[in-house]
This record gives C-alpha cells, structure tokens and sequence, in this order.
C-alpha cells in the first residue's frame, strides 16, 4: 500500500523497547485507518549494551532515527509526506515534541501525553526520590553542559513551534510531573501554532482510569481527524 496517512509512534523509557506484542494504542490508530511505524531506535534495550548506550550522548542520536525512519517511510512511498504525525507518550512524547519543534517539514501535526518537556527540571525532580541521583545520571549523563539541556528542552523552545499540537498530562503523574505539562502549555502560547490541552484530572503516569482513557482517545481522534483527515481504511 502506497501513500498512507501514518502515525509515527516512539516508544517511552527511552531504556525500553517495541516488540511483536498487543499494543493498544497502535491497535486503536490503526483501526481509525492510519498506519503505524514503531521503531526501536539507539538507546533501546534489548540489542546489547553498546547499542543501548548509543543513545545516551544528549537523546539526540534517538531523534535522529526517529526522523531517519520518518524520511524512509516517505522515499518508499508508504507514506503520504502531507500526512504523517508524530505521537508518544512519556520519553515518546519528548520525542514527539522535539520532531515537530526541530523538523516541521516531516510532520504535519504532534501528540504528546505525559511528555518531559523541560529536562532540567526533570533531572531536578528525580534528585526528591529514592536512589533519584543514581537515576539522573543513568538517564542524563549525555549531556554536556545545562546550556546543551537548555537546547534540547521543547519547553525552551516552544515559541518556535509551527505545527498543531496536542499535549495531555494527568494531574496525579510522579513519573513525569504535571509541572512538565504546564510549563509547555504556558511556552506554546509564545508560537503560532493551534494547541489542544488536555488536563486529565486524577490520573498517573499511566492514564489508568478508564473514563480518562476513553476522554483522551477521543480527543486524540478528533485532533487527527482534523489534520491528517479521515483515513479510507478506517473500520
């Protein structure tokens, strides 16, 4: 099949990795007719200690195949350039916003649910728990300088922003706090773009209510719908 409306989906973590399993989220977009690339970029578990800490040097090499994959889903004709979104949730959702800030010739619109928008803050936020300053490091060692966090922190530049964006959070998140999700809902006020913000009250990291579930699906529904259009192979 040629020339699809896709969803370009990064996993979260980013220590974790995509596997032939369920996916419910993928599930559901597909079943609203858009096709789905996941990809275990440098920085994934499970293909060795070299490959996993590939992806530490600033998260930039993982952006880097995200849009690497984006670029060939396009030259192989599978995608419809004037179609495809990026989504994610947590490390995903950083990815997602990162694309759409740094590349908005690749996509045509963003969703990010529980996504670290400020990474300073984020390394600042593990330090409160257990074992945090062990984390922080696991996780945050690539970068250089807090200039170069400064960089790559959409929330540092959101003004730049271009294309639609939907950003959802819950309240009750300790994973990514909800300070993430206000501090980029204030920054993107600075840009151009149309943004949808979700609040999703009482929910964690995981959205495990289901009336929030259901809410956020169908916010994210009608936001594709919108600007990516309706699929013809929607069920």
């Amino acid at each position: 099949m040629k020339d699809l409306p896709f969803i370009i989906m990064p996993h979260g973590g980013p220590q974790a990795r995509d596997s032939e399993s369920f996916d419910y989220i993928a599930q559901y977009l597909a079943s609203r007719g858009y096709a789905v690339l996941q990809m275990n970029y440098r920085g994934s578990i499970g293909y060795g200690k070299t490959f996993a800490n590939a992806g530490k040097k600033n998260w930039i090499v993982m952006q880097e195949d995200v849009e690497d994959a984006t670029r060939w889903l396009v030259s192989k004709g599978y995608a419809d350039k004037d179609r495809i979104c990026m989504m994610g949730w947590s490390y995903g959702g950083y990815a997602s916003l990162m694309g759409a800030l740094k590349h908005p010739e690749l996509y045509s619109c963003a969703v990010s649910i529980a996504g670290v928008t400020d990474i300073l803050a984020m390394i600042n936020d593990r330090k409160k728990y257990r074992f945090g300053r062990s984390a922080k490091g696991y996780f945050y060692d690539g970068f250089e300088s807090k200039d170069d966090i400064k960089d790559n922190s959409p929330v540092k530049l959101a003004s730049t922003l271009s294309v639609p964006l939907l950003i959802a959070h819950g309240t009750d998140d300790v994973a990514v706090h909800f300070d993430q999700f206000k501090a980029m809902k204030s920054a993107v006020k600075k840009s151009s773009a149309p943004v949808t913000a979700l609040e999703l009250k009482g929910s964690d990291h995981y959205i495990l209510d289901s009336q929030n579930r259901n809410r956020l699906f169908k916010e994210i529904d009608k936001f594709l719908l919108k600007h990516l259009g309706e699929s013809d192979d929607a069920l």
